[in-house]
């Protein structure tokens, strides 16, 4: 089991097991049912009180194993390839979907990352700079077929280190199409790919206040939220 599952069920203990008082034991015994089981990955079937609490669980464990500060340094303007995935992960002991995941939430860059199956979106994620020029992965779209993902593990260049240029017409969106660098990740005993997409420039100009990414000490500390059992 890698150390961010563990961690994605700590935050579960900390963040969502019930506050027990004296009328939940009765003779000294726990009369109370208290286990919860986490969702399976296909975000698509969840139920929003569901979403919210694998969410949660999920940002606690990035927090805890991966801090900002740290994962800024390791990156610093370095374009992702698959040999800095492969520092983050073993630095920190977690899962390359979990490293991308990170790196998506607080990167200024345009980027998403997709997780495929059978040739759909199980879900995906889109940086904030991506999604405000109208990237948004919808659960369930169909993979172009000419995308890497779309290839499978036997694909052209689907190993190579640095991602490949995909021309306009590939990855469709909601305001249009345009060339993207897309770098796939198979698994073969999970059944999935995942596809990290870069994007140049925003080509539609999309202005929006930046924000100052939040650290560690403002997730966990300040009475946040994620911080209080």
């Amino acid at each position: 089991m890698l150390i961010d599952t563990l961690a994605h069920e700590f935050g579960h203990y900390m963040l969502h097991r019930p506050q027990l008082s004296k009328l939940d034991y009765k003779d000294g015994q726990l009369i109370r049912e208290c286990d919860f089981e986490c969702q399976p990955m296909q975000m698509n079937t969840w139920k929003s009180a569901e979403k919210v609490r694998e969410e949660e669980a999920d940002t606690f464990a990035s927090f805890l194993l991966m801090p900002l500060d740290d994962y800024r340094e390791q990156v610093g303007r370095q374009e992702m390839t698959r040999d800095l995935l492969g520092h983050i992960t073993d630095r920190y002991g977690v899962s390359l979907m979990a490293a991308i995941r990170k790196w998506i939430e607080f990167t200024d860059t345009r980027a998403a990352m997709v997780v495929t199956t059978d040739g759909f979106a199980l879900w995906g994620r889109a940086s904030k700079a991506a999604y405000k020029s109208g990237v948004f992965i919808r659960s369930g779209m169909p993979i172009p077929e000419a995308a890497i993902a779309g290839k499978g593990p036997s694909g052209i260049a689907s190993d190579q280190d640095k991602a490949i240029c995909l021309p306009a017409g590939v990855w469709n969106f909601s305001r249009g199409s345009e060339p993207v660098r897309e770098l796939a990740f198979f698994s073969q005993r999970l059944g999935i790919c995942i596809s990290l997409l870069l994007f140049d420039g925003d080509p539609y100009a999309a202005n929006f206040e930046e924000e100052e990414p939040a650290d560690t000490f403002d997730h966990f500390g300040n009475g946040n939220r994620l911080w209080r059992a």
